[in-house]
């Protein structure tokens, strides 16, 4: 069936006026559809009262003839383009990644067993916040039933992650209710799509970094690259990784890299008289993250770097996670251990905001014959070290630009 004509005109009109975003279109494919695809909410296909209008698994853009034949050139060229968005701000794989899931959201496996960690719905719509205002900025006539508010600008250092944690407070303990207006409202409703079961998401994600890059190059060299562009392009040439990311390659790298291992040779090959080296991998029995509770650790950096402790029990997966504070002594009735992601307090109560000292939390340890896989300490790295390193590794995660005299130090802002 051919294409109908605002759709092909469209086409055409971002190829002259917006090469940026029309090269990366033509990079997916177009596919007609009469009914939304498999979606990454898990929604009952049938239900009619859930808006379609365009949808995108990273790969393809979805798009259903009546909402085309109902909207004009410059509504159906700036719905396409937020489709493209959508996996151009890497929004297909950002919800994989863990972070603060929300009340209400317990993270949940797709149709190929990878876990989704943050709340779909209320996903789509900062995503949806964060792209309408960039195309705004861009010069796109915006349809007057979008998901738009000024202030959500990338501009003004507004990120995805920080419009979902905004709305998460706002919907406070129900925020499916607050997508669903909002995406009801919107008049296109849901429209991420479950990437298909043979996406590498990491390999995707990457491709799509090379191809923004190839395509800012070439609209820059003729003065068309978008205004806000620019941004962008840095932070994918120069990442700046989230202090969640850093943390899991730490861990994946240093305890779990044992994956075959000469000291448990293959069985299989053992009973045929050939030695080789056998499948194993070692799960991390214990993590202890402790936070500098002295005056000069703000409450925000350690509220902020406390939602990561759920992350680390939900994906690093160790038997027990452990939670302690200090600032110049340990007081054991603030000593946590947690061993299900159910039971992780969303808030925690600081105490403390003495002097520093970080010999106080490896002394706790050693006196009670505490043997973590891993201690993760928060800190500002001002204080008295203890004068040998522990048996065991240490990763410093820092809200200064301070490096400790042993173990990893990583800093909280990700640089």
């Amino acid at each position: 069936m051919a294409l109908p004509d605002v759709l092909r005109r469209s086409l055409n009109y971002l190829t002259l006026e917006q090469e940026f975003f029309a090269s990366l279109l033509f990079e997916m494919r177009l596919t007609e559809v009469t009914v939304p695809p498999a979606r990454i909410l898990g929604r009952d296909l049938k239900d009619d009262s859930i808006p379609f209008a365009m949808g995108t698994d990273g790969r393809r853009i979805f798009w259903n003839r009546k909402f085309i034949e109902s909207v004009n050139v410059p509504v159906c060229s700036f719905a396409l383009v937020h489709e493209v968005c959508h996996p151009m701000l890497l929004h297909l794989t950002r919800i994989y990644e863990h972070g603060l899931s929300g009340p209400n959201w317990t993270p949940k496996q797709d149709t190929r067993g990878r876990l989704i960690s943050r709340d779909p719905a209320l996903w789509n719509v900062a995503g949806d916040y964060i792209i309408n205002c960039m195309l705004k900025n861009s010069g796109f006539t915006l349809w007057d039933k979008c998901l738009y508010d000024p202030k959500y600008d990338m501009q003004k250092g507004w990120t995805t992650e920080m419009v979902y944690n905004d709305l998460l407070q706002q919907a406070k303990d129900d925020p499916n209710s607050l997508a669903a207006a909002a995406l009801a409202a919107s008049g296109t409703g849901y429209d991420l799509v479950e990437p298909s079961a043979d996406t590498d998401l990491e390999a995707e994600a990457e491709e799509m970094k090379d191809r923004i890059i190839r395509a800012a190059t070439i609209a820059k060299s003729r003065g068309k690259l978008p205004a806000g562009m620019e941004n962008l392009i840095k932070e994918y040439t120069e990442p700046q990784y989230p202090v969640w990311l850093l943390l899991e390659r730490y861990v994946d790298s240093v305890l779990r890299d044992d994956d075959s291992s000469w000291r448990r040779p293959h069985q299989t090959f053992m009973n045929s008289g050939i030695i080789m080296p056998g499948p194993y991998s070692e799960a991390v029995s214990r993590v202890d993250l402790w936070y500098d509770t002295s005056g000069s650790v703000s409450d925000d950096d350690i509220s902020r770097f406390h939602r990561v402790g759920g992350d680390i029990i939900r994906n690093a997966a160790p038997a027990t996670l452990a939670v302690g504070q200090c600032d110049a002594d340990v007081k054991e009735a603030n000593y946590i251990e947690v061993k299900r992601p159910t039971d992780w307090p969303s808030e925690i109560k600081i105490t403390g905001r003495g002097g520093t000292s970080f010999k106080p939390p490896f002394e706790f340890l050693r006196e009670r014959n505490i043997r973590p896989s891993l201690m993760i300490y928060l800190t500002d790295l001002e204080g008295d070290f203890p004068s040998e390193p522990p048996p065991f590794p240490v990763i410093w995660v820092s809200t200064t630009d301070l490096e400790a005299p042993f173990g990893t130090t990583i800093h909280l802002n990700g640089k």
